[in-house]
């Protein structure tokens, strides 16, 4: 038994035309999926094009960065050869006439040019030093030096402080670094004024490790700070003022303890000149150092201080503290680092005690013309 389909063309056709629009329709989505695809794998190709060339550079900066640090350390062991040289030949004096003091030395490499200032640490004011008790208008010899000092610095508007401010920023500076809660008087601070302030905080009691602690101090703002950075210095207590090294400012702030003003210009120069006559003394051959100037002996500063009676026990003419700024041109970037390091009088030893890429200081150039030269 058979059977036949009967129908005319257009029967057929209703029955074929839904197929081909479900082919049809499959077509559009495995089109639109294919474009869809592209577009994926085309953001994930940038993507990772972007990931590898951050990773990548990220990469070369931190091997840039060892090999920049392993060169600066050259530096730094160059450093240690020239204080232990000046040991040797320095006879327990140190002078920048010697030579190598603020003085920049360059040294050229396949890629680049690094450079290095040794400057003495010494030649400025200690602020640990102020650490001593005191009662009101009564300062030890350091402090009354600080109050000078304050006196001495001039800021950009030519404006100075005057005694009182001078006292009230040295009794707050007192405060910061003693280990009691007791304020002083006139100007001292502890936990009750820095925890009334806008943004509170307590007050460190502990020395300074970095100069720049003292735009936390009551009293010093930026100005006086700027003004203020270029002649101190954080060290032990213990470290005494090279007479020899220090700038005409410091030389200025010494004075009879019971004089709490600054002595004069003119007096300031005479001390210098008595110091640095033998500038431009015979080098020593086949060296960058030369004949020793400057006081051979506190006595000899004291002699040539215009007070008729002058404390002499936070005073030397030789110095332990260096800073080493160094700098070094590396393909097409700088790296920089600051060292301080301390050399054993007795032993030669250096140490390096601080290392870091800012914070530190900088070496700068003093005259008695001119307090604000960079070197």
């Amino acid at each position: 038994m058979s059977f036949r389909f009967s129908g005319n063309n257009n029967t057929r056709q209703s029955f074929a035309h839904p197929v081909n629009s479900i082919v049809r329709s499959q077509r559009g989505a495995a089109l639109i999926l294919a474009l869809l695809v592209v577009v994926i794998v085309t953001l994930l190709a940038s993507t990772l094009g972007s990931d590898f060339l951050v990773t990548y550079k990220r990469v070369e900066n931190q091997l840039l960065s060892k090999q920049a640090f392993a060169l600066l350390r050259g530096a730094e062991g160059i450093a240690r050869s020239t204080l232990q040289t000046d040991l040797q030949l320095g006879k327990d004096v140190d002078h920048a006439s010697e030579g190598w003091l603020n003085v920049q030395q360059e040294f050229p490499l396949d890629q680049g040019m690094i450079s290095g200032t040794l400057c003495d640490l010494q030649g400025r004011f200690n602020l640990n030093s102020l650490s001593g008790a005191n009662s009101a208008g009564e300062f030890t010899f350091t402090q009354a030096i600080f109050v000078r000092l304050l006196q001495s610095i001039t800021f950009p508007n030519g404006e100075l402080l005057d005694q009182q401010q001078a006292e009230s920023i040295n009794n707050a500076i007192g405060d910061w670094i003693d280990s009691d809660s007791d304020e002083r008087e006139n100007g001292g601070a502890e936990n009750n004024y820095y925890g009334d302030l806008e943004v509170s905080y307590r007050s460190a009691n502990r020395k300074f490790l970095s100069v720049s602690e003292l735009l936390w101090v009551k009293g010093i703002d930026e100005a006086i700070f700027k003004a203020l950075e270029p002649h101190v210095t954080a060290l032990p207590d213990s470290a005494v003022i090279n007479v020899n090294t220090a700038g005409s400012v410091i030389i200025r702030s010494i004075n009879a303890l019971d004089d709490l003003q600054p002595i004069s210009e003119s007096e300031t120069e005479a001390i210098i000149n008595a110091r640095d006559s033998s500038f431009g003394s015979t080098r020593i051959a086949g060296s960058n150092y030369s004949e020793i100037s400057g006081f051979s002996a506190v006595s000899d500063f004291i002699e040539a201080h215009p007070a008729e009676s002058l404390d002499g026990s936070g005073l030397g003419i030789d110095s332990a503290f260096f800073l080493l700024d160094a700098t070094i041109q590396f393909l097409d970037r700088k790296f920089r680092m600051y060292s301080v390091l301390y050399r054993d009088q007795a032993s030669g030893k250096i140490t390096t005690i601080a290392r870091a890429s800012n914070g530190l200081g900088k070496c700068y150039a003093f005259s008695a013309e001119d307090d604000s030269d960079s070197a």
